[in-house]
């Protein structure tokens, strides 16, 4: 939307019957798109909108038709209520009927459009981002697939990019991981793309990465999209994003990759994790933890203790102090969740990791081998290196305990196990 200049009207008139509209808060986007669809739809007018602040009004939006034959129409001054929109008329000169009741079909025909939608139809791009900075080839979908309304396939030949790696004597050089990013194909119900539809399905994309990473225990995150099948990604053999994917034309390794697969439970899982706001976070988060272990090691034990610990709460409210409200028992809660799937003894390995997060969250400390750049350091045969057992053992063992209890929690078996 543009903005208009600062104007004072010569009056300001209710509309009869339409002077206050109840709208729920969350659906009045929705409802000033219907109204200004319809003006399109009717007049052919288009609009320009800026907000202005009154002193008996306080602040409202002021929305200006653009119209071919140039002739100034009232203006429709629009007032925030909880739960409602005051509308009301402005303009210049002698007020027509006919001019009253082209907001009058206009703003009509916007309530009676409320809830109605369409369905667009998109493409997007998934691709798996490096965990471990020496594992330099990623997962390859197996086959195509369908589950629900979206579509699997590979997006075409392997792709390569750079990735800083510390080596012993050379600091961090630059070595190539190569990877085969997954194009999806789905449809979204909305009232309009730009008003909802993009982000209902940034957030649905969202939440099909994150039940994907956990289910092939790899980050993967959306490169692209979604967008109309009609706007050009690239194929493998073109640019995607700039210049940072190199397409790999060694045909051998083009062909390799470890194998996956979309699990048929995807859509079912899908609407159960979406039905379930703390199911919806503690998956995200087990996300967030995965695209940060290759190089924050730190921050991934904190979102994986996080994880474990909202996974621990979907069913049930958490322990709080009666007086000053703060949530209790969080350590033992924590312990007793590991020893559920990985059992005492292993479980063991995770004594001092609840007091490491600690330290990170309250003092920003850090544990792991990010102190030197991710580098293995000297690799002693005789003093251990606590840096590299952090990283290596305690984040990933964080990492499987997180996976095993947010796989039980949506009801499906460890493929590993």
């Amino acid at each position: 939307m543009g903005t208009i200049d600062s104007w004072i009207p010569d009056w300001t008139g209710r509309l009869p019957d339409l002077e206050v509209v109840p709208i729920p808060d969350e659906a009045k986007d929705e409802f000033i798109f219907h109204v200004f669809a319809a003006m399109r739809e009717f007049f052919d007018y288009g609009y320009s909108s800026n907000t202005r602040t009154d002193v008996a009004l306080g602040s409202f939006e002021e929305f200006k038709l653009n119209t071919s034959h140039g002739r100034e129409l009232p203006r429709l001054w629009v007032i925030n209520l909880s739960g409602a929109l005051l509308l009301s008329l402005a303009g210049k000169e002698q007020q027509t009927e006919e001019d009253i009741d082209a907001w009058r079909q206009a703003i009509v025909s916007g309530i009676s459009r409320m809830g109605s939608r369409d369905d667009f139809t998109w493409t997007a791009i998934l691709s798996q981002k490096q965990s471990n900075p020496y594992r330099l080839d990623g997962q390859r979908l197996s086959k195509s697939s369908t589950t629900g309304t979206l579509n699997f396939n590979l997006l075409g030949p392997c792709i390569s990019e750079d990735s800083p790696v510390a080596m012993p004597g050379s600091g961090i050089v630059a070595t190539e991981y190569v990877h085969w990013p997954i194009k999806i194909c789905g449809s979204t119900p909305c009232y309009s793309w730009d008003g909802d539809g993009d982000t209902l399905t940034l957030q649905r994309l969202r939440r099909i990465a994150g039940i994907l990473s956990l289910w092939w225990d790899n980050p993967w995150t959306i490169r692209e999209g979604p967008r109309s099948p009609e706007i050009q990604h690239g194929a493998g053999r073109d640019a995607l994003m700039g210049k940072g994917w190199r397409p790999v034309t060694d045909n051998e390794l083009s062909n390799t990759g470890r194998p996956i697969s979309i699990p048929e439970w995807l859509e079912t899982v899908e609407r159960r994790v979406s039905d379930s706001n703390r199911l919806t976070a503690a998956i995200l988060i087990h996300h967030e933890g995965l695209q940060l272990t290759r190089d924050h090691s730190s921050m991934a034990l904190v979102c994986f203790i996080a994880a474990i610990e909202a996974t621990a709460q979907v069913n049930k409210k958490p322990t709080r102090c009666p007086k000053c409200k703060m949530v209790t028992g969080s350590t033992q809660r924590f312990k007793e969740a590991v020893q559920s799937v990985l059992g005492d003894e292993r479980a063991a390995t995770l004594s001092d990791a609840y007091s490491k997060r600690s330290l990170t969250v309250h003092q920003g400390r850090l544990h792991g081998t990010e102190l030197r750049a991710n580098s293995f350091g000297g690799m002693s045969l005789f003093m251990p290196d606590s840096l590299f057992n952090f990283t290596a053992a305690t984040v990933k063992t964080a990492q499987e305990a997180s996976r095993l209890l947010l796989l039980k929690k949506i009801g499906v078996t460890d493929p590993s196990a």
